[in-house]
C-alpha cells in the first residue's frame, strides 16, 4: 500500500513533527476520497452495529438516533503507535469515535482508553488475521495505541454523530428519582436552600463547538433527562451548559535547570484563584453570551473535590527576574450543568454584567403579577437593579413597573434603599424612592388601617433623615387628614410613634407643624394627651414653639373637659 501509492494519497502522520513526544508516530492514513469500500452491504452493516451495539455500549437510551460517518483509514506498521490524546470533534454533532479493525495479522498495538480515573485495555491481536473487531468511546476520553511489535494493523475510523432527538426519557423509566427531584426543586424554590445556583460537573468533557444538550453522553444524558422530567408538570428549574475555567496563580520553584535556560517548574504556594464561565448554551442549544458574565464561587461547584481529580490543561511560567521570584499559572477546564430555581431567575439576572441583562430583567418583571414571589420581598439590591433599568431604558418606560412594584412590595424594605440613596447620592434613586413612597402611601390610604405602616415608616425616616422625604410623608398625612377625618386617631398614634423613635427634629419640619395645627383640635383627648406626653419626652428634639403649642392645645382640651364635668 505504501510503496505503490502516490505520495499525495498517503500521508505519514509522523512527518508533521520529529519531536519524540509527537502523539502519533509512523502511522499512515487515507481520507475517504482516497479509497473505496466495494461491499454494497458494508454501510448497512456498520449502521446496524451502531444501532444494536454501540448505542448500548455508550449508555444511550434507545430513542436516541446516531449515525456513523466514515473519517479515515489508518494503517499501522512495526513501531507505529499513538500517544495519549483526545479526539477533536470533527463534525457537527460528533460526540464519539468508532474504530473497526479489519482482519490482519499483528502483535502489540493494544488500545488503552481512559475516562476520569478509570482505564480500559482492549487487546484485539488474538486471531486478528481471521476476525474484525470494533471499539467505541466518547470523544473526550483519552486514548492511546501501544507500539505495533510485528505485522500490520488496518482500521476504519468513524465519527459517531447524534441527530436531533427527543432527549427526554419517559418518567416511568426513572422510578422514584423524578419525584425526589421534584420535591428537592420545590424546597429550593421555597427558599429552604440558600444557593442561588449550582454548577454540577459533568462526567464527560465537551468542546465549545460540541457543547449542546443534544449530544450529551452517558450519565450526563441521563441526568438531564431526569431533570427535564422533574420539570415537566411545573417549571421549577432553569438550566444551561457551560465550560468553567479555573486559573491558579502562585509562586514556582525550579527542580532542574537546563544549560540553555528554562527548567522543570512546580507550583509552590497558590496566591490567587479565579473561576469563570467561558461558554454557555441554553436548553435551546443557543449560545447565552450574557451568562458568561455571572460570578461563580467554588462552593457552588459539585462535586466539591472535582479539581483534585483534574489535570491542568496548560500552564505558563514567568521566570525569576531581579527581586521577583518565578511565578506559575495553571488553567483547568471542565464542563458543567448550571442549575438555578425558577424563582431565583431575578437573582441570576442581577448577577449579569451586560446591558442585555437589563432587557431580561425588564421582561421578567413585566411578566409577574402581584401574587408572584417577587412581591413578597423588595431588597435594596432589587430596587437598585430597577434603578439601573431606569438609567438604561429611561424613567418613563419603567414607570409602569415602578408603580406596580411600589404598590405591592414590602414598605419596610425601602429603608435599605433609603440607606443606599444616602450613601451613594444617586439622583435617579432619589426620584425612584419618592415614587415608591408616594405610590405606597396612596395605596395605604385606601386600606382600613394606617398603623400597619407605622414601623416601616419610622424605619425609613430613621434611615434617610432628609427633609425631602419628611415633606413627602407629611404632605401625604395631611392629605389623609383632609380626605378622611375618621383616621385622625390613627394619625395621632402614628405621629406619636414617630415622635418617640425618630432621632432628629422630625416635628420641627414646617409641613408637620402645619399638619399639627390643622388636626390636633380634632384629635380625641386620649390621643392629644399621649401626643403631649411624647413631646415632653422629646424635649431636646422639639423646638419650644412646637412643643408649647402641642402642650397648650392638649391642656385646652383637658380644661374644656373639666368645665364640662
Amino acid at each position: 500500500m505504501i510503496s505503490t501509492s502516490n505520495p499525495q494519497e498517503v500521508i505519514n502522520i509522523s512527518d508533521d513533527d520529529d519531536d519524540e513526544e509527537e502523539k502519533k508516530d509512523n502511522t499512515w492514513q487515507l481520507d475517504p476520497s482516497q479509497f473505496k469500500l466495494t461491499n454494497p452491504k458494508w454501510t448497512q452493516l456498520v449502521q446496524k452495529l451502531v444501532d444494536e451495539n454501540v448505542k448500548k455500549g455508550l449508555g444511550l437510551p434507545p430513542e436516541v438516533s446516531i449515525i456513523a460517518s466514515l473519517y479515515k483509514l489508518l494503517f499501522y506498521e512495526k513501531d507505529s503507535h499513538f500517544n495519549f490524546h483526545k479526539d477533536t470533534e470533527k463534525e457537527d454533532g460528533m460526540f464519539a469515535t468508532l474504530v473497526i479493525q479489519l482482519p490482519c495479522f499483528y502483535t502489540g498495538g493494544e488500545l488503552i482508553v481512559q475516562q476520569n480515573s478509570r482505564e480500559h485495555v482492549y487487546d484485539f491481536q488474538k486471531n486478528s488475521q481471521f476476525n474484525a473487531f470494533y471499539g467505541s468511546f466518547y470523544a473526550d476520553c483519552k486514548h492511546s495505541v501501544k507500539p505495533i511489535t510485528s505485522g500490520y494493523r488496518l482500521c476504519l475510523i468513524y465519527n459517531i454523530l447524534c441527530k436531533q432527538r427527543n432527549r427526554h426519557l419517559a418518567a416511568s423509566q426513572q422510578g422514584n428519582t423524578v419525584q425526589q427531584l421534584q420535591d428537592e426543586f420545590t424546597r429550593w424554590n421555597n427558599g429552604e436552600y440558600q444557593d442561588t445556583k449550582i454548577l454540577y460537573i459533568l462526567e464527560h468533557e465537551y468542546t465549545m463547538a460540541g457543547l449542546s444538550f443534544d449530544v450529551l453522553k452517558g450519565n450526563d444524558e441521563a441526568i438531564v433527562s431526569m431533570i427535564t422530567n422533574a420539570n415537566r408538570d411545573e417549571k421549577l428549574i432553569d438550566c444551561a451548559l457551560g465550560i468553567v475555567q479555573k486559573t491558579e496563580s502562585g509562586s514556582a520553584s525550579c527542580s532542574s535547570y537546563s544549560y540553555y535556560g528554562g527548567g522543570d517548574y512546580e507550583m509552590e504556594d497558590v496566591f490567587d484563584v479565579t473561576l469563570s464561565l467561558t461558554h454557555c448554551v441554553g436548553m435551546d442549544n443557543k449560545e447565552k453570551h450574557d451568562l458568561t458574565s455571572i460570578e461563580i464561587h467554588d462552593n457552588e461547584i459539585f462535586p466539591r473535590d472535582v479539581w483534585d481529580t483534574l489535570e491542568a490543561d496548560d500552564e505558563s511560567v514567568e521566570e525569576a527576574t531581579g527581586n521577583e521570584g518565578a511565578t506559575m499559572e495553571r488553567r483547568y477546564h471542565t464542563t458543567v450543568l448550571i442549575l438555578w430555581p425558577e424563582k431565583n431567575a431575578f437573582n441570576m439576572i442581577m448577577d449579569l454584567k451586560t446591558k442585555h441583562a437589563f432587557s431580561q430583567m425588564l421582561n421578567l418583571l413585566k411578566s409577574l403579577n402581584q401574587t408572584d414571589w417577587f412581591y413578597k420581598e423588595l431588597s435594596k439590591e432589587k430596587v437598585l437593579f430597577v434603578t439601573n433599568c431606569c438609567e438604561h431604558f429611561g424613567l418613563e418606560e419603567v414607570k409602569p413597573l415602578i408603580d406596580e412594584i411600589s404598590i405591592s412590595a414590602d414598605l419596610g424594605s425601602l429603608g435599605e434603599l433609603a440607606k443606599s440613596i444616602k450613601e451613594e447620592g444617586n439622583p435617579l434613586s432619589q426620584v425612584l424612592f419618592n415614587k415608591f413612597i408616594t405610590n405606597r402611601l396612596n395605596w395605604v390610604d385606601s386600606r382600613n388601617s394606617w398603623m400597619s405602616e407605622a414601623t416601616p415608616l419610622i424605619n425609613i425616616l430613621i434611615s434617610i433623615d432628609r427633609n425631602k422625604e419628611i415633606e413627602i410623608i407629611a404632605q401625604k398625612l395631611r392629605q389623609t387628614y383632609q380626605q378622611n377625618k375618621n383616621k385622625l386617631d390613627e394619625l395621632g398614634s402614628l405621629l406619636m410613634q414617630i415622635g418617640h423613635q425618630f432621632p432628629t427634629n422630625f416635628f420641627e419640619h414646617d409641613r408637620l407643624v402645619h399638619l399639627l395645627n390643622m388636626c390636633i383640635d380634632d384629635l380625641k383627648v386620649e390621643t392629644s394627651m399621649a401626643l403631649s406626653e411624647a413631646s415632653y419626652k422629646l424635649n431636646v428634639k422639639l423646638n419650644c414653639s412646637c412643643k408649647s403649642y402641642i402642650v397648650s392645645q392638649a391642656m385646652s382640651v383637658i380644661g374644656s373637659m373639666c368645665n364640662i364635668q
